[in-house]
């Protein structure tokens, strides 16, 4: 059954579409919230640099905004380069000594999540063939990497693309899609602003292009060229690393599905294949009490869920932008005029009431579904994690 949700409160009967959802929904107060969750950095060199402030709010003016540090952001784009691009060995990106202190809460877990991940299972659970003439693993992520088009896959470029142009249909048109639907509202509300001018833009720009390998990166010239490209970072970083692996688990975990092997050599023609019983097709997968295969089996059907595993709500969307609330709104007159904590302070409670009206909205978006059609909670702000940590 559809989930049962009210109407948007402006909305008097109907299919509501994204509009409809957004326009008109309260302020939701920080304040209200229990302060609780994620510590950022203190130390003197700033936690946030407001040198390089950005504004993010929604581009229709529906909410006041956000304000953040581009430094912060540049930080995402490390570690969805670390973390997607790997073969590429892009950790030298972005070192600068502001941004890698900003960074330190995420990197932190995210190489060492990375690092412990590669120890525990290559080779003991992956194998790894390292002949590059018998393994083509290498060069087909190499060839996904060049391939990628940093600019296509904005959120709204990638769906139009892909026939979904979810801006201009009604709310009933893709209602058994809500991947399109909540992430153009969060694609929405990442909309950013210079603040102030920041001499750095370009040399980021040259080190993503050419240490970065991303070649299609923008050479940033004005200020909506820099909006997309950051709440791109962001987008890679946080709700699209938490909408893939979060689906592992239903995708995977039934074996016969999708089986990450198989034991038994592929048929080499039609004949063998047809003379396939279930007894054979048995034998192939790797499901069986008997032998080794009890290891493959319970490997396979753990490491899904394992990787969908939800964050703890120390490290979700909604949590960061309480503590980044937290941190800047009792500095002190000093430490105010040095990172302009005030500033920070009032865009952590916008960013927090941004994302309280998205979780209301993504309610909503359930109600058009198609009876049976399993609700999507994916990509809830207090599901979401802060960037590419699971």
């Amino acid at each position: 059954m559809p989930v049962e949700v009210q109407q948007p409160p402006n909305v008097t009967g109907g299919t509501p579409t994204l509009d409809d959802i957004l326009n008109g929904m309260p302020r939701q107060d920080v304040e209200d919230d229990p302060m609780v969750g994620l510590v950022l950095s203190t130390n003197n060199d700033g936690a946030v640099n407001c040198e390089l402030a950005v504004t993010v709010g929604f581009k229709k003016g529906t909410f006041k905004g956000t304000q953040m540090a581009l430094t912060e952001i540049y930080s995402l784009l490390e570690d969805a380069a670390v973390s997607h691009f790997d073969s590429k060995g892009l950790e030298p990106i972005l070192c600068r000594s502001e941004t890698y202190k900003l960074e330190r809460p995420i990197k932190g877990w995210t190489l060492a999540l990375n690092a412990a991940a590669r120890m525990t299972l290559v080779p003991f659970v992956i194998a790894i063939d390292p002949n590059p003439q018998t393994n083509r693993t290498f060069s087909l992520v190499d060839w996904s990497y060049n391939k990628f088009n940093f600019q296509e896959h904005y959120v709204p470029n990638d769906l139009k693309k892909r026939g979904f142009d979810v801006e201009s249909e009604d709310g009933l048109k893709y209602r058994n899609y809500p991947y399109a639907t909540d992430m153009a509202l969060l694609w929405g509300g990442f909309d950013t602003k210079i603040r102030a001018a920041d001499s750095s833009i370009s040399d980021w720009c040259n080190e993503v292009q050419t240490r970065g390998q991303i070649n299609n990166f923008p050479t940033i010239t004005t200020v909506d060229q820099l909006i997309d490209a950051v709440t791109m970072c962001i987008h890679i970083a946080s709700p699209q690393h938490t909408a893939v692996n979060y689906l592992q688990d239903f995708y995977y975990s039934f074996v016969p599905s999708k089986p990450p092997a198989l034991c038994t050599p592929l048929p080499q023609d039609l004949k063998t294949l047809k003379t396939y019983t279930e007894k054979e097709l048995t034998a192939a997968l790797p499901i069986s009490t008997d032998g080794p295969k009890w290891k493959d089996w319970l490997l396979a059907a753990q490491l899904p869920e394992l990787l969908s595993f939800k964050v703890e709500s120390r490290d979700n969307l909604i949590t960061y932008a309480k503590s980044l609330y937290n941190v800047n709104k009792g500095r002190t007159v000093l430490e105010n005029k040095k990172f302009d904590a005030v500033a920070i302070a009032k865009a952590a409670a916008d960013f927090y009431s941004d994302l309280k009206n998205c979780g209301l909205a993504f309610e909503y978006v359930p109600a058009n579904q198609t009876e049976g059609t399993v609700e999507y909670k994916v990509l809830q702000p207090d599901l979401t994690a802060v960037s590419t940590l699971i």
